[in-house]
């Protein structure tokens, strides 16, 4: 039997004459308040049987505090907050209520039992870290999320009909605003590409996230890119879906990531993937996705120019790369995770006294 378990918002909900009043009273509601529900609701499970918490994201890895003595595991997707409380990424500094709160995640992993890294990149993150075993840090690679799947060219049309002239070619990019997805890169890439291909007239960038930054607009604008470039938000799976399978490939320099979802989306509805030539990018993309130096926009379209004729072949080994992540394979790596961690608690005296 699975329970989901999540702090309900009552003190946070209060009408408060000021805003910072319910974010304290919030935090009691997650950091005071849950703590005793879970203990509560978790021995309850317990008479049941054996179980097994599993903490689904190292945001609130710092209940693990709470279950010393309930087996129970936490799923890190990515750990760049605590690399940048560190000092280790110059772009990003971060408050000092974030580095206190990112120090309390860092001592609860270390006192985990078992921490899930969904990339073998985000593993040596873990235990670099935060000291863990490498033992104790197993790989469940994310399953597919939505059934992403080529959409047939009649039906990606009627998906982005008002949105996207069908008669135009087009890269595309999926991301936030965050520096780390590099999306001021991705229009470099592409002005350098554009120049670079006598063909290229006529064809679009696709941006699917949120709307442009002022650097992004004002670079569209250096760039002369302000016909080429199309700003889409707020899309459903199947309008992604439809963008994925009738563009000419994703374009995604990301500096870093804990994962990378899109090339694996994109891989699954038939998108060649151009990335970084980074970890986990190589690790996700495998043999089947092309890479560059996300630094250097000229040797990333050299990449995109050189490779078109590559397009089937692209394809075909990207629709067997995703078919890899998927949600049984996920399924079986946390079952076997779940039975790992009920063994270490069973044969610990460290956790049953």
């Amino acid at each position: 039997m699975v329970d989901v378990i999540s702090p309900v918002v009552r003190l946070g909900a209060l009408p408060m004459p000021v805003n910072i009043f319910s974010k304290m009273l919030a935090a009691v509601d997650k950091l005071v308040i849950f703590p005793f529900e879970l203990r509560r609701k978790v021995k309850v499970m317990g008479r049941n049987g054996p179980v097994v918490v599993h903490i689904v994201d190292q945001a609130y890895a710092n209940y693990s505090r709470n279950l010393a003595k309930v087996p129970h595991i936490i799923t890190c997707h990515d750990i760049i907050s605590l690399q940048a409380t560190r000092g280790e990424l110059k772009e990003r500094s971060e408050p000092l209520r974030t580095r206190i709160y990112q120090h309390m995640l860092r001592r609860a992993f270390a006192r985990a039992p078992m921490v899930a890294a969904i990339s073998v990149t985000t593993k040596e993150h873990v235990c670099r870290l935060t000291g863990l075993d490498p033992d104790r840090v197993p790989v469940v690679y994310n399953g597919m999320h939505y059934p992403y799947h080529p959409m047939s060219g009649q039906q990606a049309k009627a998906e982005l009909n008002g949105l996207l002239d069908s008669r135009w070619p087009f890269y595309m990019h999926i991301g936030v605003n965050v520096w780390y997805k590099n999306r001021e890169g991705v229009l470099d890439i592409f002005n350098s590409w554009n120049h670079r291909d006598p063909d290229s007239s006529g064809t679009r960038l696709v941006m699917v996230g949120p709307q442009p930054t002022p650097a992004m607009k004002e670079k569209v604008s250096a760039l002369n890119l302000a016909d080429a470039v199309i700003w889409l938000s707020d899309l459903t799976n199947e309008q992604v879906c439809a963008l994925y399978s009738t563009a000419r490939g994703l374009i995604f320099p990301s500096f870093m990531e804990g994962f990378g979802w899109p090339i694996i989306e994109a891989m699954a509805c038939g998108c060649p993937v151009f990335t970084s030539n980074r970890a986990p990018m190589t690790e996700i993309g495998g043999d089947a996705a092309r890479y560059f130096d996300p630094n250097d926009p000229n040797q990333a379209s050299r990449v995109l120019a050189v490779t078109a004729s590559d397009r089937e072949a692209m394809v075909q080994a990207g629709l067997r790369r995703a078919a890899f992540f998927s949600l049984k394979n996920m399924l079986d790596g946390y079952s076997q995770t779940y039975e790992r961690v009920l063994n270490i608690y069973s044969s610990s005296k460290k956790y049953l006294d």
